[in-house]
């Protein structure tokens, strides 16, 4: 008996023994293989009597962090950001003002240090911070900023609460992949009556992907610094745009017969020129698989290469990992003064010349034009879903570097993306596609097959290719998830969306439907904003809505319509531009591109997001002309006469005048699209060149410009477009 209860024992000490390792090894390894983003962030049980402390103490830690990282995302990486930079060159420093007269700047992720007379060997650095420097950053601001938001507890002085610290207040900032996890050691006292409580221990989270978008800012720089895309883009305008006329850019290498000078620029205006159209044009570069990508398709009879080249291979920043969360936008405002020089002699512009009689006459211009530029452009991250809905961005800028008409970089990547921890699910590993047959049957709206639309699976962040189809269908296993979406896209119609989930290994079958495409001609009225007085500002101006009017020859309007059919569907852009008077002999040259690409536009039906600009390039020049007032100078003192503005402004074809905008959502179906032959948009028109004589214009009079969205708003029932059937 003895020896059977002490084996007993013994079995009972070995089932403790084997349980305990097993826990311990369940424990280990999920610590091992549990995301740092999915840790819950825990703090010791505190009693119900200070639980109100704690829920103070911590909603401060949310509120004083969630500023920080706001100003780490307003000012490129930095809460006060120490880099220098030049009020007068935004290229000549290591960050950007950020508007004229403003104490805000923002360094650059990636510019030349050296300076811009630089031709070879140039150095180039990046101010970006670390993801270690950005934690210590939070932890500073939060050491500095919380006492101010605790305010020695007074607050609960009022309810007999008397809260002392007895150590220092140590914040401690960590950036997970999914998240941000604020921890808070401060050690209180609290005492009531003759009840003394003791704190410690404080955290909470902040509910923003701010590692992703940092990865997907780093990789941006890299491929700036190793491919040279701003570059790219630039010299593609250039290229696109450059051409022996004077109202174009000069261009790199251009022959010509004829005699006499040829085209002849200033130089100036060539900067000016240029400006104009880095301002227009690089908030067109875009990057795939994020939030607000958009493939711009080329109007018909437009030259489709063209337009592949410049409105997309060229103005796409080829970064492959999906960010289907992010949005990317880029910006070059006129402000930021670049860096500018051509080969000309001094201010003027022109060709070589040679001629020769050798039994005939003949003559060739030659056009040989080196640019040097630099300019900054600020590139901004957003996430509309962080912080519950609020949104959350972060910007920095890039510099752009041509000299000599070649593209400056250094061919290899400069900064590293830290790695926090393991990452991703492995969706699109071929291994992971264990579900059953899934059909997907691809058809236009019209009930037709299609073939070759690239098929795409979306989980969470990733986004996995499975294939093409083939006579309208593709059959494929995919990877299993639940909350999914399958996407097909084909260059000749709108893409489309569907929610699907893959939860086992049964069949399924997913129909998706891509919208058709129907060429349309785009035509533009507008209604008149007249100025009815000598008042000045928009009081002194009304809507004439007895009739809208035709365009007229010297103006241009240009028209973007994005489609959004509901939260599933992918975004598509249609752009159209509408130059001079429908009856003009000889209409202006556009501002975007060499000609009118208002005829045979391709829209599709859906629910339309409209915007409408309009500008106005005058000939003779339209000018605000300089008014001499008086001012009070106080009591005892005599008047002060001043002119405004100090001289005239002038409106020309170098110079255009925004004359004309709308904003507004529109809805087409397909029996509309099917019959129509063109679709005439109207939009408010500022109509500042019937202000007659000059005199009655005045300053404030371009004040209107600023509240053409309201108008745009008040009236919107009279822009509803008009389709013009066949």
């Amino acid at each position: 008996m003895e020896k059977k209860g002490q084996l007993t024992v013994f079995i009972i000490i070995g089932i403790i023994l084997l349980v305990a390792v097993g826990v311990f090894i369940y424990i280990t390894q999920q610590k091992a293989v549990k995301p740092l983003e999915a840790v819950e962030v825990k703090v010791a049980e505190v009693a119900v009597e200070v639980q109100p402390i704690r829920e103070f103490i911590t909603q401060c830690l949310y509120t004083t962090a969630k500023q920080g990282i706001q100003m780490i995302g307003e000012r490129g990486g930095y809460i006060e950001p120490a880099q220098h930079h030049n009020p007068i060159d935004a290229t000549e420093g290591s960050a950007v003002q950020f508007a004229p007269e403003s104490k805000l700047k923002v360094p650059y992720w990636w510019h030349m240090s050296s300076k811009n007379k630089c031709t070879e060997n140039c150095e180039f650095k990046s101010e970006r911070p670390s993801i270690e420097d950005i934690e210590q950053q939070m932890n500073e601001y939060l050491e500095k900023e919380l006492p101010n938001c605790f305010n020695k507890f007074e607050i609960f002085r009022q309810q007999a609460f008397t809260v002392t610290p007895t150590g220092s207040l140590k914040p401690k900032t960590t950036i997970t992949t999914g998240n941000i996890i604020i921890r808070l050691e401060y050690p209180l006292e609290a005492t009531k009556a003759e009840e003394r409580f003791e704190l410690k221990e404080f955290a909470t989270e902040l509910p923003v992907n701010f590692y992703e978008i940092y990865m997907l800012a780093t990789n941006i720089t890299n491929l700036e610094a190793e491919h040279a895309f701003l570059e790219r883009a630039t010299r593609s305008l250039i290229d696109i745009f450059g051409r022996a006329d004077s109202e174009a850019l000069p261009p790199v290498s251009e022959m010509e017969f004829g005699f006499g000078r040829g085209a002849i620029w200033i130089k100036s205006d060539v900067k000016e020129k240029l400006m104009q159209m880095l301002t227009s044009y690089i908030p067109l570069l875009k990057v795939p698989y994020t939030r607000n990508y958009k493939y711009l398709a080329a109007p018909a009879g437009k030259d489709k290469k063209m337009y592949e080249v410049l409105y997309n291979r060229g103005f796409t920043v080829p970064v492959l990992e999906p960010h289907k969360s992010l949005s990317v936008r880029f910006t070059y405002l006129p402000w930021w003064k670049p860096y500018f020089d051509l080969n000309c002699n001094g201010q003027l512009c022109q060709a070589e010349g040679i001629s020769s009689t050798l039994g005939f006459l003949f003559g060739v211009r030659r056009y040989n034009f080196a640019y040097d530029i630099s300019y900054p452009v600020l590139v901004e991250i957003n996430n509309p879903d962080a912080f519950k809905g609020e949104g959350y961005s972060l910007r920095f800028f890039l510099e752009a570097n041509i000299r000599n008409n070649e593209l400056l970089a250094t061919m290899e990547p400069p900064l590293m993306v830290p790695e926090l921890e393991e990452r991703g699910t492995m969706l699109c590993d071929p291994l992971q596609r264990t579900s059953g047959n899934i059909t997907i049957n691809v058809k236009t709206s019209a009930g037709m097959p299609v073939d070759g639309a690239e098929i795409t699976y979306t989980c969470g962040r990733e986004t996995c290719g499975i294939g093409t189809s083939a006579n309208g269908k593709l059959t494929a296993k995919m990877p299993r998830c639940f909350g999914g979406f399958i996407s097909a896209s084909h260059t000749d119609y709108a893409p489309a969306s569907k929610p699907l989930d893959i939860i086992d290994a049964s069949d399924q079958e997913v129909d998706l439907t891509l919208a058709v495409g129907y060429p349309v001609d785009f035509r533009t009225k507008k209604w008149r904003l007249i100025k009815t007085g000598n008042i000045s500002g928009s009081a002194g101006w009304e809507l004439d809505t007895t009739q809208a009017v035709n365009q007229g020859p010297r103006e241009n309007t240009i028209i973007m319509l994005e489609r959004q059919e509901d939260e599933f569907e992918e975004p598509v852009t249609v752009f159209g531009e509408v130059c001079g008077a429908p009856a003009a002999k000889a209409g202006i040259p556009c501002g975007t591109s060499p000609s009118d690409t208002s005829k045979g536009v391709i829209l599709y039906s859906g629910k339309y997001h409209v915007t409408i600009y309009s500008f106005m390039y005058p000939s003779p020049d339209l000018v605000i002309p300089p008014e001499r007032r008086k001012y009070s100078r106080g009591p005892g003192r005599s008047p002060k006469r001043v002119w405004v503005p100090p001289k005239e402004i002038v409106f020309n074809k170098d110079k255009p005048l925004m004359s004309g905008y709308a904003e507004f959502d529109w809805t087409i179906t397909e029996e509309q699209l099917r019959t129509a032959k063109a679709i005439e948009f109207t939009y408010i028109n500022y109509a500042l060149d019937k202000v007659l004589p000059a005199s009655r214009r005045k300053v404030e009079d371009l004040e209107v410009m600023g509240d053409m969205m309201s108008y745009s708003e008040q009236y919107k029932e009279l822009l509803t477009p008009v389709i013009i059937t066949k």
